[in-house]
């Protein structure tokens, strides 16, 4: 009886962290979850591993909008038109353009932030965070 009383303040203490502060996109597992949180105006975060990109005020944020019709405009020195898809069983958001063709792993997304992971063939998994800005 003791034994299983320890075990379970174990198993306790192990998953209490993970239940209250991982409230990652796992728990996120339909298109109806994902893309009312995605369909938004996303600014493209201009930290990238500690190097911080200084912008002046004649500048624009640079922006991606994804429309709930599955096209997108990206907004960095030149406006781009494409498309998007989700693919809920890989949690991947493949993103279309004239010149590109992306995949992302979406790590997460709340109604504020969007966290992205490109994996280049050959090249180490780049993480990218966006923010909501409409």
């Amino acid at each position: 009886m003791h034994t299983s009383i320890k075990t379970t303040g174990v198993l306790l203490v192990i998953w209490l962290p993970f239940s209250l502060f991982g409230q990652t996109f796992h728990k996120l597992k339909t298109a109806n979850d994902v893309i009312p949180l995605l369909c938004h105006k996303w600014g493209i975060s201009l930290k990238t591993d500690s190097v911080v990109k200084q912008i002046s005020p004649a500048e624009s944020i640079p922006s991606i909008n994804f429309n709930a019709d599955g096209t997108l405009i990206i907004d960095k020195l030149s406006v781009v038109k494409g498309s998007w898809h989700y693919d809920v069983k890989t949690q991947v958001l493949a993103i279309k353009t004239k010149d590109k063709n992306e995949k992302y792993k979406i790590l997460n997304i709340t109604d504020k932030e969007l966290i992205l992971e490109k994996k280049d063939k050959g090249r180490q998994a780049q993480k990218e965070r966006l923010i909501r800005i409409a």
